[in-house]
């Protein structure tokens, strides 16, 4: 077998030159569009840019953090991703197109490393460059290249591209007498691997994936069990990445589906691997979320997509040794999809981003059969050529329009509502981003049809319930919120707005309650804290309530509304003193809060300090004015004229 020559003179590199700087091209061309795009509310909003571990930049704490920690925003823990957000603040602040850029580089790095990786180990260069064009442009590469969140399975894929590197340089060397050499390549893989494992815990089968390679390309299936030897600290490794993403993601999911069997998710697995081979040579549709299959896709279709599976393994299994390709290809893209098959319960069946590093293995499949297919006959090599140009292009075109999706929330669900009307996660979060750009009545429209879709997904309920609360509608939003917390105790969102509506209702023993089993499970959330002091403060249980806000201000210290409504306690007390100090520190973080300086005077009148109370009756009066708040610019005016009135007399 040729194996590419270090010392080679420097005419034989310029192909491999030529096609890294074609991978360049390609992903740019694809992807360079994403730095005109912005952030995305979903996961963007926890893991970047409201996340104050991350958005401060690259700090001792934040490392410490991010290290000792889960990530509250996937409840997994991968550091490495993390510092790299981290990273991106401190370069970068937040603006989008940076991180957006960070990701696109890292693609690139990925698909070069897939060529040059190939090349080392087979000596062949177009076969590689085959599979890493159609790796770099394929439309399911949008997901993990386009979304700043899906960082980690960029990152991933160079770690996990770097450990191929040193452990073939290991095999080499190992092959050549060189164990010395070999054994720092072996440890460099090792470490490559670790900061893999660090940034995504999908790598977990690539210890499986070695041995593959050891099979073929590398040949090397002469000593088995020195093979399996080598793979036992890989395995270690792989087994502890597992082991911590199970206790990581034990963690109740708001998404996931209730009462899936075992059988059901066998089926749903066998029927994943099926689908995601449609998509990879058919990508039409594609979007993010997928309804989920369900409890048991259908007897009908599981035998279809079992057949298809053992067909195909079958067949690659019979002709190893003809073509042993087949069999590393197609195991590897098995083993690669193993973790995110669907075995484990969730709400995504099928996500683009799970196929990010197991359709490589499908690719190697395509590149050596038609090469093979080629042999020597000059008219064949023209036709695979000509048919590998256009199916590149085509997939760059698809891709191009994919990523077009991802530009803003909008457009991205209602891409994913127009492909797929029956997904009730799509329908849910198109409600969530049009909620939050305040567009009530369509939000409310998606969230019923979600609930319609599947009475059973937790959080439409919750958010149903949470809509027809804000628009008065307490009575009917009570059966949404109690069916959410049937289906996720945990759901401390929904218990909050509970709360109000049953105070609302005036079942404050009710409300109260609510809050209490709220903060049993996040007594670190500063908003429980704040809304359950409101419930206790309208009940005149001031001293429970000030506790509460003081409480909150040791979790959030600079909430304006805190302060202020802490403010209005201690006011209320008759502590005027300490009631002036939290109405300051509230406009201190929020200066043109009309509403603090309205407090704020009513204290300083109410201890005769009539001409300073006066000053900060006229600022929130213009305040009022400036912010069309015709109400509080009313009554601020008849406090002014008031606080006037009682100056009059005492002026020359």
């Amino acid at each position: 077998m040729q194996t590419p020559d270090s010392n080679a003179p420097l005419g034989r590199s310029k192909p491999l030159l030529a096609v890294c700087l074609v991978l360049v091209l390609l992903v740019w061309s694809v992807f360079g569009q994403t730095l005109h795009q912005g952030f995305l509310r979903l996961d963007d909003e926890k893991s970047v840019y409201n996340n104050p571990v991350i958005n401060q930049g690259l700090t001792w704490h934040g490392i410490v953090q991010v290290f000792s920690r889960i990530d509250p925003a996937t409840h997994d823990w991968w550091p490495l991703n993390e510092v790299s957000h981290m990273l991106d603040c401190q370069f970068y602040g937040l603006h989008p197109a940076g991180h957006h850029l960070t990701n696109v580089l890292l693609h690139m790095g990925v698909a070069i490393l897939l060529f040059l990786v190939l090349q080392e180990m087979t000596g062949t260069l177009w076969p590689g460059a085959f599979v890493a064009a159609m790796f770099a442009v394929h439309p399911l590469r949008v997901e993990s290249v386009a979304w700043v969140s899906e960082r980690k399975d960029v990152l991933s894929g160079l770690f996990f591209l770097l450990t191929l590197w040193a452990y073939v340089r290991y095999a080499r060397k190992q092959g050549a007498g060189g164990r010395a050499q070999g054994t720092g390549n072996y440890c460099l893989a090792l470490v490559f691997f670790i900061c893999g494992l660090l940034s995504k815990s999908m790598l977990v089968p690539l210890p499986f994936v070695l041995l593959l390679l050891d099979y073929w390309p590398l040949r090397r299936g002469s000593n088995v069990r020195r093979l399996l030897l080598e793979k036992i600290p890989f395995l270690l490794l792989s087994l502890g990445a597992g082991v911590t993403t199970v206790l990581a993601q034990s963690q109740t999911n708001l998404g996931s589906i209730q009462g899936v069997s075992l059988t059901g998710k066998v089926a749903a697995a066998l029927t994943g691997y099926v689908g995601y081979l449609g998509h990879t040579f058919y990508p039409v549709g594609l979007a993010m979320y997928y309804p989920p299959l369900g409890n048991h896709p259908g007897v009908g279709k599981t035998i279809l997509v079992l057949t298809i599976l053992m067909v195909i393994t079958g067949g690659v299994i019979a002709g190893r040794r003809q073509r042993p390709y087949l069999f590393t290809g197609w195991f590897w893209y098995v083993l690669m999809l193993a973790p995110v098959a669907g075995i484990q319960s969730g709400l995504n069946d099928l996500a683009d981003r799970y196929t990010y590093l197991p359709q490589i293995g499908l690719f190697i499949m395509l590149a050596w059969g038609g090469a093979e297919w080629c042999g020597s006959r000059r008219y064949r090599r023209v036709i695979l050529g000509l048919g590998s140009g256009l199916a590149i292009a085509g997939l760059m075109v698809m891709a191009c329009v994919q990523t077009g999706y991802w530009q803003d929330d909008i457009i991205l669900w209602e891409h994913a509502v127009a492909c797929r009307p029956d997904n009730f996660a799509a329908q849910n979060n198109l409600g969530v981003v049009l909620a939050g750009q305040h567009h009530w009545e369509q939000a409310f429209q998606h969230y019923q049809r979600a609930v319609e879709i599947n009475p059973d997904y937790a959080s439409a309920q919750g958010n149903l319930g949470k809509a027809l609360a804000r628009e008065g509608k307490m009575k009917e939003a009570v059966p949404h919120l109690e069916r959410a917390l049937q289906l996720v105790p945990d759901y401390t969102e929904v218990r909050e707005t509970l709360g109000i509506v049953l105070a609302a209702e005036g079942k404050m023993d009710e409300a109260e309650e609510q809050y209490r089993q709220a903060l049993q499970i996040e007594p670190d959330e500063a908003s429980i804290h704040y809304c359950y002091a409101s419930i206790l403060a309208g009940e005149g249980k001031l001293d429970a309530a000030i506790e509460q806000y003081r409480q909150a201000l040791q979790l959030e210290p600079g909430d304006a509304n805190t302060h202020y409504e802490l403010g209005n306690a201690l006011a209320s007390q008759g502590k005027l003193p300490d009631a002036i100090q939290q109405f300051a520190l509230a406009v201190q973080y929020k200066p043109d809060y009309a509403e603090a300086h309205v407090g704020w005077g009513d204290a300083l009148a109410s201890q005769g300090n009539l001409p300073e109370a006066a000053l900060h009756f006229q600022q929130a009066l213009n305040l009022a004015k400036t912010q069309n708040n015709s109400p509080l610019a009313g009554a601020v005016q008849v406090r002014l004229d008031d606080c006037q009135s009682q100056l009059r007399p005492h002026q020359p």
